[in-house]
């Protein structure tokens, strides 16, 4: 039996979730600074974007080219230096989640860390749930937004329908489907 192609490199993108330690928020915010232009000088960077959910909460998304590359930043020596510099910054250890696109549909509770199903098992489970859903708001909704112009109205059918994927449609669909989604190595 021959070994399975490589598959290619996909992006990758992490997302670390951190709160600031009350009355420093000053020195985290130089801190931060630097950590973002460090991470943004090595191959394979392709951008930081920061975001704060609550006050004294900040998410860095970072975003590489490859796992490699994402790996790269994650064992530099420049990284481990700044997380040295910011540890008393902030209170609790560091939040971190990396994803690669669709397999955060198919996230099986208690298991966050196991490698997601091929790609073609998510798209094709993917385009069965998502027809049933843009039919369900078509039908339904559709005829509530028509008076609408049409790029609030796409806009408004595709947040319906990621809301509908993502918080009823998809777990119910992994949950059933696990088994295939996830057969037991032989």
């Amino acid at each position: 039996m021959s070994p399975e192609p490589e598959a290619p490199a996909l992006p990758v993108t992490t997302v670390v979730h951190r709160r600031i330690r009350a009355g420093l928020e000053h020195e985290f915010e130089t801190w931060l600074g630097g950590v973002v232009r460090a991470s943004s000088v090595l191959p394979g960077h392709e951008g930081t974007v920061v975001l704060r959910p609550a006050p004294r909460e900040v998410m860095l998304v970072f975003r590489y080219a490859t796992q490699a590359h994402l790996d790269g930043w994650t064992h530099s020596k420049e990284r481990a230096e700044w997380l040295a510099r910011g540890a008393d910054l902030t209170e609790g250890p560091a939040v971190v989640q990396s994803q690669t696109g669709l397999e955060t549909w198919f996230t099986l509770p208690g298991h966050p860390t196991q490698s997601p199903p091929p790609r073609w098992k998510m798209a094709l489970l993917t385009w069965l749930a998502l027809s049933p859903v843009i039919l369900v708001i078509s039908t339904l909704v559709g005829p509530l937004l028509r008076a609408w112009p049409e790029v609030p109205r796409v806009y408004a059918s595709a947040g319906l329908s990621v809301l509908m994927m993502t918080w009823l449609v998809m777990p119910l669909v992994t949950r059933t489907l696990w088994k295939w989604l996830y057969p037991t190595p032989r």
